[in-house]
């Protein structure tokens, strides 16, 4: 279960049940099958706290859906190289 602090783990843990279930392609791909797309999105809702389900079921696709995630648990690369440039600072002094 994806919670707030465990997104790295959830993501490996994700990526690997996807391709095994032959599910990977939805999240790299815009262009696949909507049924196949839409079993993705069932398989990532499962995993999560019932009150992301309403943000996924919203997302035009599976991609989508996995990039929300993981901006919402990871947050956007601007504000990871900002996390980044503070804790390099705080080292620093």
């Amino acid at each position: 279960m994806l919670t707030r602090s465990n997104y790295s783990e959830w993501s490996l843990i994700m990526e690997c049940n996807l391709h095994a279930a032959s599910l990977w392609a939805p999240m790299e791909d815009d262009l696949v099958e909507r049924k196949e797309d839409r079993k993705a999105v069932a398989a990532l809702m499962r995993t999560m706290p019932p009150e992301m389900h309403g943000m996924l079921a919203a997302k035009a696709s599976a991609k989508e859906a996995w990039e929300a995630i993981r901006t919402q648990r990871f947050g956007s690369n601007r504000v990871r190289e900002a996390n980044a440039q503070k804790l390099r600072a705080g080292f620093e002094n």
